[in-house]
């Protein structure tokens, strides 16, 4: 169920149910967060584990309307969880 072997879009593969987000994928300017493996939601939901840290990220916007804002917030959490990690 973890193999992500599909392309949804850049940044985002699929497997059997689970997503992985490659931030670099997204854009070369997120190389630094490493990537999450989980599933989004329609409606502006995330649940993404970061393995590095050992890091549960659930994010719930509740509206379809707010799914690129929701991918802005998992990048802000992602940020500030790398550095307070290091």
């Amino acid at each position: 169920m973890e193999t992500a072997t599909n392309q949804f879009m850049p940044g985002i593969n699929y497997g059997m149910g689970m997503m992985e987000i490659d931030f670099q994928g997204l854009s070369p300017m997120l190389s630094g967060l490493p990537p999450v493996t989980g599933h989004i939601g329609i409606w502006g939901t995330h649940m993404f584990y970061d393995s590095t840290t050992d890091t549960y990220i659930i994010i719930n916007l509740g509206s379809a309307s707010y799914m690129n804002t929701s991918f802005e917030v998992l990048i802000e959490l992602m940020s500030t969880i790398r550095s307070v990690r290091n």
